[in-house]
């Protein structure tokens, strides 16, 4: 059986773009030169100073991960490790070489808090993180983007939106473990509020039944924060989405597994519904910000790659697809003043204050590339009197101030 196709196939795309974006499968060759046997050392760690658990020792709990274990499917081998934590959290470790054992860990307060079915549903959620490399991956981009480094805005936030898909489809594999809806919610509820419902008299059944209400609440809210897993409303209804489908019905019956298209529209969907992509004010500063770039950028009758880069940097505050939307606004060129002019007409109507940034912006897309010539000053300040609302010398002081904080010359 092809448990691969479990897998959301939004996560497998993003997962495979950020892939050949950070050109991971090098990083990785190099690092697996370069290292010290980091995995058997850690292992040999977490042996010392966890408890591992084996069928010998915390029987109940060797059974639960073994059972989750052949209910994913998964077949490499992990060892399993309980630590002393009053957190209810487990994670997992994936190793680079296939002799070595995986690992999962499991917080005491899981084992001695969660049910049965609970602890195989977040079980199958670490064994998820393994069938999708997630983990591994996350390593690279910490590699890359370390505490050194600024990571630019279009990188992260596609890596939040990856982190959040790649939660959702281990869910799947969490349900596929525990086989029922109700644990996998309750566990949600359990490590988002520290109670358990039963204690306080909630009805699971019911609160799965009413999270399309809070769901269509929340629409929007999250956006490109920090968070890496997705609010529970979202991971709720994505589960219940799985739980009805065939895709599910098959896993669990380990029949063959078809891809199901009209699944992976809806929760396309759902997340796009639940993630900053642009509408109001911040589609019309999108679009500002693209046709204003272009127009800029365009001036002096050559468009640098650096100026292009700084505007998809700024368009990546509002869209997972910066790219494609400069290309939407390429292929209609003849509109892309009309909508440069249109925007900043609906942005001053709703934002006033943010007039003098908008000029500021502009002069940073001409000097992106270290240079600026006469076509595009006249440009900037026609741009500040004429549709701006400046007076001329409010337009050359606004000017004057960011060529002076920002402008070096190329050499």
């Amino acid at each position: 059986m092809d448990y691969s196709l479990l897998r959301i196939e939004l996560e497998k795309q993003f997962t495979q773009e950020i892939k050949e974006s950070l050109r991971v499968e090098l990083i990785e060759k190099l690092l697996e030169k370069a290292k010290i046997d980091r995995e058997d050392s850690l292992n040999k760690i977490f042996k010392g100073i966890y408890f591992k658990v084996t069928e010998n020792f915390c029987k109940n709990i060797w059974e639960a991960c073994q059972e989750a274990q052949k209910r994913t499917g998964y077949e490499g081998t992990i060892d399993y490790f309980v630590v002393n934590s009053p957190e209810y959290n487990a994670f997992c470790i994936e190793t680079d070489r296939v002799e070595d054992p995986h690992i999962i860990c499991l917080n005491s307060a899981l084992v001695k808090d969660f049910t049965h079915e609970e602890l195989l549903f977040i079980i199958g959620h670490e064994i998820g993180h393994l069938w999708t490399g997630s983990r591994k991956l996350s390593d690279v981009i910490q590699f890359i983007f370390n505490e050194n480094k600024e990571i630019p805005i279009y990188y992260h936030n596609r890596i939040m939106y990856w982190q959040r898909l790649s939660e959702l489809s281990a869910d799947r594999f969490g349900l596929l473990a525990c086989g029922e809806l109700e644990p996998a919610v309750s566990s949600f509820f359990k490590l988002t509020s520290g109670l358990d419902w039963r204690e306080l008299g909630i009805n699971i059944r019911t609160y799965i039944d009413n999270n399309n209400e809070l769901l269509e609440h929340l629409k929007g809210e999250q956006g490109f924060d920090e968070s890496t897993h997705p609010i529970n409303p979202v991971r709720v209804k994505a589960l219940q989405l799985f739980s009805k489908s065939q895709l599910f019905q098959s896993a669990m019956k380990k029949d063959e597994l078809i891809a199901d298209e009209k699944l992976e529209d809806k929760i396309r969907m759902i997340v796009e519904e639940h993630t900053a992509l642009a509408d109001g004010i911040n589609l019309q500063r999108m679009m500002f910000m693209a046709t204003g770039g272009l127009i800029v950028s365009s001036c002096d009758e050559k468009v640098d790659a650096d100026e292009v880069d700084r505007i998809i940097s700024y368009i990546s505050q509002y869209t997972l697809f910066p790219k494609k939307f400069l290309e939407e606004i390429l292929k209609d060129q003849k509109n892309i003043q009309k909508k440069f002019v249109d925007s900043i007409k609906k942005i001053l109507a709703d934002s006033p204050l943010e007039r003098e940034s908008m000029l500021k912006y502009l002069l940073e897309i001409a000097i992106s590339d270290n240079d600026i010539n006469d076509k595009e000053f006249d440009l900037l300040v026609n741009i500040g009197i004429n549709i701006l609302g400046y007076s001329e010398k409010e337009a050359a002081q606004i000017l004057a101030a960011g060529l002076y904080t920002q402008f070096i010359p190329r050499v």
